[in-house]
């Protein structure tokens, strides 16, 4: 089986992701990706914090607990919808789980999709028949009307993973409002940035230096942030409710069962919001 080189960004965020893929179908995944690319950009955000990686690991995790849960809750029915999803093999970690998996899973992104499609098929051509991937641009309104059309029948899950850093308000809301459903029973977990004014001054400069590195290397905009109030907000105007936000101290306690590199509420700089779109 070739390797799949990836761009420097997606090869950083999976060399810190890597501790997640170390046993079965998912380390057959990763063991097929060159991460040659990210090599330089690892380096360089190792120097700012050489733990960066536990931020990734703790959101990861949390994801996808989150969405595990809401597939329990909402039924095998249900329809997981992964935007801005990359070479993440959290598609792949869904149906594979013990505990209940969706019948159909979505992955989009803007490019790379039938790349995926093919590794999935290689590494477990019978439950990657589960998954779909689309090449789609999310902040499109015919991409969007075209998702909400695959989705339409079933209760949705709606992810959102390192990509609101680069959405505005109103594109976010665009997104939300595609997944709207009448009763608020679709389901959406989204990951986004802090103000850094919220955040425990002596940790302030670990995200400042981290995004800029990624920012500069992949011509990348500046940084959204969100609130848990400006995101409430956002929400609530599309129709749905935030019903918790899980910080990296609560993130951290759930994968580990302890908080040692986030003690404190305000030593992160990364929440996942959970709710009812």
């Amino acid at each position: 089986m070739g390797t799949i080189l990836l761009g420097p960004t997606a090869a950083l965020v999976m060399q810190w992701a890597l501790p997640l893929y170390r046993h079965g179908i998912t380390h057959r995944y990763a063991d097929v990706l060159d991460l040659a690319a990210g090599r330089d950009l690892f380096t360089r955000c190792d120097a700012v914090c050489d733990w960066y990686g536990e931020v990734i690991l703790n959101r990861k995790h949390c994801i996808r607990s989150l969405a595990l849960r809401d597939v329990q809750a909402l039924g095998e029915d249900a329809c997981v919808i992964i935007l801005a999803a990359g070479m993440s093999p959290l598609g792949l970690e869904l149906v594979s789980s013990d505990d209940p998996c969706p019948s159909r899973i979505i992955e989009v992104d803007i490019a790379g999709m039938g790349e995926k499609a093919a590794l999935y098929r290689r590494i477990d051509p019978v439950r990657s028949r589960r998954i779909r991937c689309l090449n789609a641009d999310i902040t499109s309104e015919a991409s969007l009307r075209m998702l909400s059309r695959e989705a339409r029948g079933c209760p949705a899950i709606v992810l959102l993973e390192g990509i609101t850093y680069y959405l505005s308000g109103r594109e976010l809301a665009g997104i939300l409002g595609a997944f709207h459903s009448r009763d608020a029973g679709n389901r959406f977990v989204i990951e986004y940035l802090l103000p850094c004014d919220v955040v425990n001054p002596a940790r302030r400069h670990i995200p400042r230096e981290i995004f800029r590195i990624i920012q500069e290397s992949a011509g990348l905009a500046a940084t959204r942030c969100y609130t848990h109030e400006s995101l409430g907000r956002l929400v609530a105007e599309c129709g749905g409710a935030v019903e918790a936000h899980y910080n990296m101290t609560a993130m951290e306690r759930c994968r580990t069962g302890r908080n040692h590199f986030f003690p404190h509420g305000e030593d992160g700089w990364i929440v996942c919001s959970h709710g009812r779109i």
